[in-house]
């Protein structure tokens, strides 16, 4: 009878001392996994602008202007055309424009544009003007009847995308021959389809 009554005294101590254990490995896993899903989120969140204070108004000048990449439709250079159009390249940012799209204009397409151009100078002018600038309400102008004219199709594809850019700075450079400006490429900030 004294070696059962031990085996169940011994037998309550070993469950009794794996219950804490258990306890702090289920409290230090859950400690890993939620310290691996924070670094994680954050790593992937790196480089996303969207979420930093400031980034809720119009983009400045550093947001707008990242290196070229395949979001950014770009032109060949011009021998000359920067040295005799005022100097460097500088990117004009506008503000969102907001357009029906669609078989029946009933989807909204709101886009966010940056537009580098081939003069500093006209970028410097046409920002201190703002809204009283002729030259920004012909830009904004052929950008909104470049918007109204893409199918639905055009606008969800990257290549459409790439498309609509290309239009873009065809539309704007026309309007802008007389004034010796060209746009070299064309940043999408925003694009939301709903």
């Amino acid at each position: 009878m004294a070696i059962d009554e031990e085996e169940v005294v011994s037998g309550k101590e070993e469950s009794g001392s794996k219950k804490p254990i258990f306890l702090i490995v289920a409290v230090l896993g859950a400690a890993g996994l939620f310290a691996a899903g924070f670094f994680g989120y954050n790593m992937l969140m790196k480089g996303d602008d969207s979420h930093a204070p400031g980034a809720e108004g119009q983009p400045t000048a550093v947001q707008a202007a990242p290196a070229a990449t395949e979001d950014a439709v770009t032109e060949p250079a011009a021998e000359g055309t920067e040295a005799a159009a005022g100097g460097e390249s500088a990117v004009l940012p506008l503000k969102p424009f907001i357009v029906n799209v669609g078989p029946k204009a009933d989807r909204y397409l709101k886009v966010t544009v940056s537009l580098e151009m081939n003069n500093k100078l006209f970028v410097e002018q046409v920002v201190k003007e703002a809204d009283a600038s002729l030259a920004q309400a012909k830009i904004r102008d052929q950008i909104i009847r470049t918007l109204t004219r893409e199918q639905l199709d055009t606008l969800l594809s990257d290549r459409g995308k790439a498309k609509l850019g290309g239009a873009i700075m065809q539309r704007v450079n026309v309007v802008l021959k007389a004034d010796n400006v060209k746009v070299k490429a064309v940043y999408f900030q925003e694009f939301m389809l709903q």
